[in-house]
């Protein structure tokens, strides 16, 4: 996947405040808190808050183990800061997740959503730096319908409200 300087990233949208699980919290508190919540899947992070794997409802059904370590899913999906957000978006729809984790150097700092990028795409839009004519979408235009323009002249800027 090509990417200009503009190209906004996983970064840009991300929420920093996550909730997560340390292997050792049990299936009680890891019930309580997905449902506390709202969640369908937690990460499971050691002390150096590392992603060591993940829980989801499904770990819990029917479950009589003790503690989360037990019942995670191992590796659990996650994404760099750094990516393109095109590519977390191919992440979440593709693999049929809500949210993903999202690492840098190897460490959890925060978590992108579906809800998170269409709240950004909404705010933010592709400009045209020959004519102005905007367009909306994860990737620029192929090029602008308007003047003619290359898409890799194209400015990633905030939408004007209500537009």
């Amino acid at each position: 996947m090509t990417t200009s300087p503009s190209t906004p990233r996983v970064w840009a949208v991300m929420t920093r405040d996550v909730i997560t699980l340390a292997p050792t919290t049990t299936i009680a508190a890891a019930a309580d808190a997905l449902h506390r919540h709202h969640l369908a899947r937690l990460p499971v992070v050691n002390e150096h808050m590392e992603v060591v794997g993940q829980v989801r409802h499904s770990d819990l059904l029917g479950c009589h183990h003790r503690t989360v370590a037990q019942v995670m899913t191992r590796p659990a999906l996650t994404m760099e800061e750094e990516a393109p957000i095109a590519e977390a978006v191919e992440v979440l729809l593709h693999q049929r997740v809500r949210s993903v984790p999202v690492i840098c150097n190897g460490r959890l700092v925060g978590r992108i959503s579906r809800t998170g990028l269409v709240s950004f795409l909404a705010r933010h839009e592709w400009v045209c730096p020959q004519c102005g004519s905007a367009a909306r979408g994860v990737q620029p235009p192929a090029g602008c319908p308007a003047c003619h323009g290359a898409a890799d002249q194209f400015r990633w800027e905030d939408a004007v409200p209500g537009m």
